[in-house]
């Protein structure tokens, strides 16, 4: 493995977790999920906006082009793999949907099989 310089500038940082679940953006409970997961989905893009470039950048330097990329099939075994690891992304950006509002927020809209 090559040696990484020390002084050169990286692109990583240490995680941390936010108590985002609790903010509070307008007031409104159902405009407060929905501000939570537009902020949740930008930093997912970002992230993987920056991890792609980097990851084309190294690729190139190996002679691995777009069309390489792009022509890829996954076996069966990454297919599952990635199913699963999708199913929990979705869980982490719509999640928020689901829990149960603590701003008073009330409705009486019917359910879905009541028509």
């Amino acid at each position: 493995m090559a040696e990484i310089d020390s002084d050169r500038q990286t692109f990583t940082s240490d995680f941390f977790k936010r108590d985002s679940e609790q903010a509070v953006f307008t007031g409104d409970a159902v405009t407060d999920k929905l501000m939570h997961a537009v902020i949740a989905l930008g930093s997912e893009v970002w992230t993987l906006r920056q991890r792609g470039q980097i990851l084309e950048s190294l690729l190139a330097d190996k002679g691995v082009s777009n069309d390489m990329v792009e022509g890829y099939v996954p076996t069966d075994e990454e297919a599952s793999v990635w199913k699963a690891d999708r199913e929990a992304y979705v869980d982490r950006i719509y999640s928020v949907f689901a829990r149960n509002s603590t701003m008073g927020m009330k409705t009486d809209w019917p359910k879905a099989d009541e028509g």
